[in-house]
């Protein structure tokens, strides 16, 4: 029998974290849901360890206290397969937090948030993606999605 397969989602996604930190020179990390198993404590624990020893990263994730992990967050039309509305740098959406973080399972699609239009035209956002600065500054540069 596999050891893996005695540890729970959780302990695997923090295995996960663990493998990558102790990687040197990763320039780049791609997550999709990859705290999705853990509290909000060791998310943010992890996060705050990941900002500072990756470059750059993108996760898409679907928890709102991941927005301050990352510089842009890239909003997608819902049921639209993968459809962007726009990118907004998450400084920018500071005064929507609260709409954002209400928008749970029935996402309105007019939060009246202000985007850099994917296609050129004018968007309003419905859900939310982010990840790691294109400047590697201290604070997270990335796309949440």
């Amino acid at each position: 029998q596999r050891w893996t397969s005695q540890l729970s989602l959780g302990e695997i996604q923090r295995l996960g974290f663990a493998r990558l930190l102790l990687r040197e020179g990763v320039r780049l990390t791609l997550f999709d849901e990859g705290t999705s198993a853990l509290d909000l404590t060791h998310e943010a624990t992890l996060y705050s360890l990941l900002t500072g020893n990756t470059r750059s990263y993108v996760s898409v994730a679907h928890r709102p206290q991941l927005y301050q992990w990352h510089s842009h967050v890239l909003v997608l039309e819902q049921n639209s397969q993968g459809k962007a509305l726009g990118v907004s740098r998450f400084s920018d959406m500071a005064h929507y937090r609260q709409e954002l973080e209400g928008l749970g399972a029935h996402r309105s699609e007019k939060t009246g948030l202000r985007l850099q239009p994917a296609d050129g035209h004018t968007a309003n956002g419905a859900n939310g993606a982010g990840g790691k600065s294109e400047n590697g500054a201290s604070h997270a540069n990335g796309v949440h999605v």
